[in-house]
């Protein structure tokens, strides 16, 4: 379940994430770049915006070298 999502800004160098609490309470931090594909609850393409605090979703990740976790894609559950 969405926790928090941060939309990025170039300018501040800030960069997109998104915050989930999975069934366990664990939470998880994931970062959001812009090859990221996200899907809606119809399976068409979305953007990062339209996920919001409480949405039920499936991330695909990758960890990088340095520990961070990468998303990959980010399907929002019916």
């Amino acid at each position: 379940k969405v926790e928090s999502v941060v939309l990025g800004n170039l300018a501040a160098k800030k960069r997109s994430e998104i915050a989930v609490i999975d069934e366990q309470g664990q939470r998880s931090t994931f970062v959001v770049s812009s090859k990221a594909s996200i899907f809606g609850k119809d399976a068409k393409a979305i953007t990062l915006d339209k996920v919001a605090k409480g949405d039920k979703v499936v991330i695909e990740y990758s960890i990088t070298s340095k520990g961070t976790h990468k998303a990959k894609s980010i399907k929002l559950l019916a």
